[in-house]
């Protein structure tokens, strides 16, 4: 049955299951008809039982709405009391051609007790409990003799159909054993193929939830049930989609750590390779900010209040060495010279020397990266500028 929708499905189902309802009524029906002569005076008295078992209904329904009314004073109590009242009323009319003087007393009585009734509420709404309390007690006697009139018309009517029952009840036996093999034949074919409908959907449910269950719980090898035309085929396209997806998600964190790991490795070679080199080694990336230095560069800046460490900016670095006269040439000058060293960090044009107040000179040696980040070589020449001093005296 996955070939067919869950709606398909149950649509059939509910078709086949309301015709065999509607041609079982239609044999009752049948039967009903041919003993339709005989049970015609009947069915007159049974009609009017009717209406007096519906008239004390409706007179039940009006001394509970009216009782609950009396109680909780709300609207909807009211409404429904007037409805009831209304319904008793139609019922009575139909009483009043089978027993008019009985219907007339009724009426007197009803209309008695909603008098009593509507000024016991208008006292509870005005907080009068006393007197409330004292209107609704006198309208019980009106409720009782509706009560005993209704009970004495329905008693009287009951009594004139036992009399004609007994003869109709004979004829109908007949009927009705032959109705009960057809209801039980029809009920256990419907039994056996809403059976067979649900199992069609149950089934294949229970093996997809067992799937769902074992994806849940890490199994990504469980077996997804094969995925029929309908609904529940839908769902087991979709969960082999989510189990693929979860699998492509462990094969991407298994390459991200994989990854990540590599990354470590490289970035601990990278450092383990700038710190061997002699000269100060940085880079910078293309918002200007340290990504990474060695030891030797650090110690270049030491003791400036400003931290040499990733992600610090190239200008806070060089302004804290200016103005904390590590520089010799911005002596006197410190916006000056920045506006100078920045000019040529951010377009090197090639190596320069810079001269510290301690009396030792670097040579800078910086270049621009494609992603637009700055790499620089500093390279202490001190000795080879005393060096130079010396050859030039000697020359002198």
């Amino acid at each position: 049955m996955s070939r067919f929708s869950i709606p398909t499905r149950l649509v059939v189902l509910s078709a086949i299951l309301l015709a065999i309802l509607i041609l079982s009524n239609l044999y009752l029906t049948r039967n009903i008809s041919e003993d339709a002569a005989a049970l015609g005076e009947e069915a007159e008295l049974v009609a009017v039982l009717k209406t007096a078992n519906a008239a004390s209904k409706a007179f039940g329904d009006l001394k509970y709405w009216l009782t609950d009314l009396a109680v909780s004073l709300l609207i909807r109590s009211e409404q429904k009391a007037n409805e009831a009242r209304v319904a008793l009323a139609a019922e009575l009319d139909r009483l009043a051609a089978h027993d008019p003087e009985a219907v007339a007393v009724i009426r007197a009585e009803v209309d008695a007790l909603m008098q009593q009734a509507t000024m016991a509420v208008d006292a509870y709404t005005d907080d009068q409990r006393v007197l409330g309390n004292s209107l609704m007690a006198k309208s019980r006697a009106h409720v009782a003799a509706v009560d005993s009139r209704l009970a004495e018309l329905v008693g009287k009517l009951e009594a004139e159909a036992v009399s004609k029952r007994d003869a109709a009840v004979r004829r109908a036996r007949g009927a009705v054993r032959l109705s009960v093999i057809v209801v039980v034949l029809t009920s256990v074919f419907g039994l056996a193929l809403t059976v067979l409908v649900l199992r069609s959907i149950t089934g294949p449910l229970k093996r997809l939830v067992g799937a769902m269950t074992a994806i849940t719980g890490g199994d990504l090898e469980v077996e997804i049930p094969r995925a029929g035309s309908d609904e529940i085929g839908a769902m087991t396209r979709t969960l082999a989609l989510f189990r693929d997806s979860l699998a492509e998600r462990d094969r991407l964190e298994v390459e991200r750590r994989r990854a990540e790991a590599a990354e470590r490795r490289a970035q601990a070679q990278l450092t383990e390779a700038i710190e061997v080199i002699s000269e100060g080694f940085a880079i910078y990336d293309g918002d200007d900010r340290l990504v990474v230095c060695n030891r030797k560069y650090q110690e270049m800046y030491s003791g400036l209040a400003v931290a040499i460490e990733p992600g610090t900016p190239y200008q806070e670095i060089i302004r804290a060495a200016a103005e904390g006269g590590l520089i010799s040439a911005a002596e006197g000058r410190v916006e000056a010279w920045l506006a100078e060293r920045l000019e040529l960090h951010r377009h090197p044009s090639g190596p320069y020397e810079q001269q510290r107040t301690d009396g030792r000179w670097l040579k800078i040696s910086e270049r621009q990266t494609e992603e637009g980040g700055i790499v620089g070589v500093f390279t202490d020449i001190t000795e080879l500028k005393m060096r130079e001093a010396q050859l030039g005296e000697l020359v002198d």
